[in-house]
């Protein structure tokens, strides 16, 4: 299975990327099995991160992990496993011509006296979540390094920079 799901990583890698956010991801996050040192496992269980890009969505996923059981099962019939999705955080794009959009713009260049930049990124944000809801949606945070690293931190003075910014949003958007 882990073979199988890194032939799917390079395929994603090598496929269509979406124009800002890139290819989808897939990888082994967490494996657990067996029960003690001396016996062989009776069962394994591995979860996986699969990230999407737009247009794909929870159903490829559970097909393209559904396509590999079967493949691995049709070589080996000895092989039984089932696979489930279990959480979705459908691929989210901002609109960067919305409301809220030139909201961060306008205060940024404000705050700063410097144009917004607009990045691209994949990860698993809340925005997506909030952007299915509906909910007028833009990512606009401080800088650092370490992000998900034992060592993780922000800038100061561009937390106090965001702080303003943030501010700024505010009056303009929710006025």
């Amino acid at each position: 299975v882990l073979v199988e799901i890194g032939a799917l990583q390079a395929r994603l890698a090598a496929g269509t990327r979406h124009a800002l956010l890139g290819p989808g991801s897939v990888h082994a996050s967490l494996i657990g099995g067996g029960r003690e040192l001396s016996s062989y496992p009776d069962r394994c269980r591995l979860q996986i991160e699969r990230r999407t890009v737009p247009p794909e969505s929870g159903q490829t996923v559970a097909n393209a992990m559904g396509s590999i059981l079967e493949h691995l099962a049709a070589e080996d019939p000895s092989f039984q496993a089932s696979s489930r999705v279990t959480f979705v955080r459908n691929p989210w794009q901002a609109d960067l011509d919305s409301g809220i959009a030139a909201a961060l713009r306008s205060s940024v260049e404000r705050v700063t006296g410097v144009p917004a930049q607009t990045m691209t990124q994949t990860g698993w944000l809340d925005s997506a979540l909030l952007g299915d809801a509906g909910i007028p949606t833009i990512v606009f945070g401080p800088s650092g390094q370490g992000a998900h690293a034992e060592s993780e931190w922000v800038d100061c003075e561009s937390l106090g920079v965001c702080t303003q910014v943030y501010a700024g949003v505010m009056e303009q958007f929710c006025s």
